[in-house]
């Protein structure tokens, strides 16, 4: 059995078109919780009203869990995890950002994967962009741990097959937190989401403490999933478009995640704030200046 968990905070119209994919997997014993991180939009009621339209048969496989507060990514996905984990039945789970849309074999493609290959209990899906659907979003991200910098492979190439090999794995050092498959050994063996970033640098702690626990990382290129990007927290490939939440938490979890991590760094991650601050200069975001002043002083 897999458990899908879908988090789903002031975006129900996009948790629609997420769940509405799901109905579509070609694969046989999945769930689907749908944990919602006290919206205010009246997603719930409207998440609960789609549910009551499905006829018994797929209705039995869905079920909507309040959080009951908005903490951000790690503590509302672990609800779900922690509830699935329940389940002695349970192989996996699989975590989808609330604006994607799954190609109806992604699933399948990830267990059969899984079966293969034991050892990778961390898995991630190639990423295309929803709305340019031949265009890679990413294959996975690589991270420079000297500036707490992160890069999408692939990012805005149109998908000819390129990445369509299982070495592509030892080229990236995270997938993308967009889609994550992840396995019940190594849940237990690593542990649930890091929940002290709210957002950003969960996939990226997930896939640190498992690399340091042995695990190697795996990489589903027959598994699709299509990605809005920043549905609900403003994200952009554009800095000049970014959120001023998603700026912030980007910002300021660069320093929290070396300090765990890469202490030995945070001189230079430090500096590289300096570059950032001279870049919202530059872009006029004069309001922006706090959070690296912030950034800089923790």
């Amino acid at each position: 059995m897999i458990y899908i968990i879908v988090l789903n905070w002031n975006s129900w119209h996009d948790t629609l078109e997420c769940l509405e994919s799901l109905l579509q997997l070609q694969f046989p014993n999945y769930r689907v919780m749908v944990c919602d991180n006290a919206s205010e939009d009246g997603s719930e009621a409207r998440i609960r009203q789609w549910l009551t339209q499905l006829p018994p048969h797929q209705s039995e496989r869905f079920t909507l869990v309040q959080t009951g507060e908005n903490r951000g990514y790690g503590p509302g996905n672990n609800v779900g995890i922690r509830l699935a984990l329940q389940d002695a039945a349970m192989e996996a789970v699989w975590i989808l950002n609330n604006d994607v849309v799954v190609d109806p074999h992604a699933l399948s493609a990830l267990y059969e994967y899984h079966l293969a290959h034991p050892l990778r209990g961390l898995i991630g899906s190639k990423l295309r962009f929803y709305a340019s659907p031949d265009r890679i979003q990413a294959v996975g991200g690589k991270f420079n741990p000297v500036f707490a910098s992160s890069t999408h492979v692939g990012e805005f190439e149109i998908d000819q097959g390129q990445y369509d090999r299982d070495a592509i794995r030892t080229q990236i050092d995270y997938p993308v937190g967009a889609a994550l498959f992840v396995t019940r050994a190594y849940l237990d063996s690593v542990g649930l989401l890091a929940e002290e970033y709210f957002l950003y640098f969960e996939e990226i702690d997930w896939a640190t403490r498992g690399a340091r626990a042995g695990w190697e990382l795996g990489y589903c290129w027959q598994s699709t999933v299509f990605h809005k990007e920043g549905g609900s927290t403003g994200s952009h490939a554009d800095p000049k478009l970014k959120s001023y939440l998603s700026d912030y938490y980007s910002v300021i979890n660069r320093v929290r995640f070396t300090r765990k991590f890469y202490p030995g760094y945070l001189w230079s991650v430090k500096l590289g704030l300096l570059l950032a601050a001279a870049n919202r200069i530059r872009r006029l975001q004069f309001d922006r200046l706090n959070i690296v002043l912030k950034a800089l002083a923790s």
